[in-house]
């Protein structure tokens, strides 16, 4: 028996090859699918906080009593990402100086 003979009885597969752009838009799917979930989770409470401050006619008292909420998830669309409280801050000091809303 030779050795030859053994090493052509082995069979020999291979992994494909990837490329970088690839692994680039494999990496680039992933973190898109997950930004999505982070979305879908966050927009309903972000909504319904939302809502509770545009009903409120006081935002000084409910930013004072939320002031441990600020660390929550900010969420947006585009650029301009906030959270509750700090949506209420700004609305708040809106009012204050007289900007439209």
């Amino acid at each position: 028996m030779s050795l030859l003979n053994q090493k052509e009885t082995t069979p020999n597969s291979r992994e494909a090859l990837t490329t970088e752009s690839a692994l680039r838009e494999k990496d680039n799917a992933e973190r898109r699918e997950y930004q999505r979930e982070l979305r879908t989770k966050n927009v309903a409470h972000w909504n319904s906080e939302k809502q509770h401050i545009d009903a409120l006619d006081d935002l000084k008292q409910y930013i004072k009593s939320n002031t441990d909420n600020a660390n929550e998830a900010r969420y947006g669309i585009h650029t301009m990402k906030v959270n509750p409280l700090e949506y209420a801050m700004i609305k708040h000091a809106m009012k204050k100086s007289g900007c439209k809303i």
